[in-house]
């Protein structure tokens, strides 16, 4: 296959979202009854309580001593980590920074040195060097990664979770029927305590150190396929499913649901305790203990759907979607593969240190390159045939022209004599390419409606792959 092509893993799809700069009134706790409100436990984790040190010889150190850190500590630690497909990006006080990544970045845990704990992997990363985590963290693709206050790392596969302590890892299987969907974990939280929640695809459930409990009230996810958890500065649990959003206080919960918040898949912290959400049918919404605030759909880029969200310490909403890094303080920013140091305009996983402060760079102009590619039928070339390109392509449904309706970019050209075909100054960035065989038939390199996508690169012609259009 030419450079620059790589078969995406992601979902394809247009949703109008929204953001705004944070300024909310000191959030209100939402009422709940004191009484009944019994207090978790007290962990004891798996094997010590001590802090958690991996030892030199073995893997990098999470919370280093000043005689045996493994990473060099004069480069300033970036404070927001944004992941792509094969790719990590970083901003901090040096400017941006991009890493090469097996894969896409599903989660990023921010230990208590500053240094990124990336899934799957797993790999670690002090913003200058990008290590591979060792001992190997097991269950294969680790779908999510936290770390407990004692500075352990947890992960979460199909199956189970996990937790690094004293230099090696110490398995727990997951509760409940067996199913595929109990098995699969979407996300991992850690509260105060050291109690690990864990959002399956069959409900919530959590881990004290020693046995697993379940949630099926009826006041919060039941067994509704989990997308998200938050713990919030005063130790709430909020939880993002397919019935709405729950939020657990002690052992009382309170529920908003779908006609309310719409279908949520992110949640964030705010500034003063604010809570923001982002759902495909809602977009963006803020709740600081009266009700829940709209937040401005102005943002270039947030069209495309919100992926990954935080709020930084100045209370600036990010938000990645499949169009890039959108980031609100006092107007819009929306950083791209083309406008800026951003690896990867799909972001996949967003997280931001807890401190210091990040000055937003300023947009740089705008970087192009060409992408070329030839259409054949039977393996003879295709001469006249219509060709577009675009960031994303429609699939799953009949397009009404063509399969780039509705992208933040399209451009169309046709092809020559040879069957060949040029586009030229092209915005870098991922781009998929579909060729019209005859009315209505659109075939992709692969023959199939697709999420293949081939990277621009400044002052370079990438070539696609041909496009055959026998069946």
């Amino acid at each position: 296959m030419p450079d620059g092509s790589r078969v995406a893993r992601r979902a394809i799809g247009l949703v109008l979202v929204g953001c705004f700069i944070l300024s909310c009134a000191p959030a209100q706790p939402f009422a709940l009854q004191e009484s009944g409100q019994a207090a978790l436990p007290p962990v004891v984790l798996p094997t010590s309580t001590a802090p958690f040190r991996l030892t030199p010889n073995l893997s990098p150190t999470l919370l280093a001593s000043p005689t045996s850190a493994p990473f060099e500590t004069t480069r300033p630690v970036p404070l927001v980590w944004v992941g792509g497909e094969g790719t990590l990006t970083t901003l901090g006080p040096g400017g941006w920074q991009t890493f090469d990544f097996s894969g896409i970045v599903r989660d990023i845990a921010i230990d208590g040195e500053g240094n990124a704990i990336l899934a799957p992997g797993l790999r670690i990363c002090n913003g200058r060097l990008l290590r591979d985590l060792l001992p190997r963290a097991p269950g294969g693709e680790q779908d999510a990664v936290a770390i407990d206050p004692g500075g352990r790392i947890w992960v979460g596969y199909y199956g189970g979770i996990a937790v690094l302590d004293g230099g090696r890892w110490s398995q727990v299987p997951l509760p409940g029927d067996g199913s595929t969907r109990a098995k699969t974990v979407r996300d991992l939280a850690i509260d105060g305590r050291g109690v690990v929640w864990v959002a399956t695809g069959q409900g919530l459930a959590s881990f004290d150190g020693h046995t697993w409990q379940q949630y099926s009230d009826r006041g919060g996810p039941g067994t509704s396929s989990i997308a998200q958890l938050c713990i919030d500065r005063a130790g709430r649990l909020w939880v993002a499913h397919d019935k709405g959003l729950s939020a657990l206080q002690g052992r009382e919960w309170r529920h908003f649901p779908l006609d309310v918040v719409g279908l949520v898949r992110q949640v964030a912290e705010g500034r003063e305790g604010a809570i923001v959400v982002a759902s495909p049918d809602r977009g963006l919404l803020a709740f600081s203990g009266h009700g829940w605030q709209p937040l401005s759909a102005e943002g270039p880029g947030l069209a495309a759907g919100v992926t990954a969200l935080a709020v930084d310490g100045e209370g600036r909403v990010w938000a990645g979607t499949g169009q890039g890094l959108s980031v609100y303080d006092g107007g819009w920013l929306t950083y791209q593969e083309a406008n800026s140091g951003l690896a990867d305009d799909h972001v996949s996983a967003l997280a931001i240190a807890a401190r210091g402060s990040v000055a937003l760079p300023p947009l740089s102009p705008t970087r192009y390159g060409n992408l070329a590619g030839q259409v054949t039928l039977h393996r003879r070339p295709l001469a006249g045939v219509r060709v577009v390109l675009c960031s994303d392509l429609v699939v799953g449904q009949t397009p009404a022209d063509t399969p780039c309706d509705g992208a933040r970019l399209s451009r169309s050209v046709r092809t020559g004599i040879d069957g060949r075909y040029l586009f030229e100054q092209v915005p870098l960035g991922h781009y998929a390419v579909a060729a019209e065989i005859e009315p209505g038939r659109w075939v992709t390199p692969m023959r199939v409606l697709s999420a293949m996508l081939y990277r621009v690169r400044e002052g370079q012609t990438v070539l696609a792959d041909t496009i055959e259009g026998g069946e």
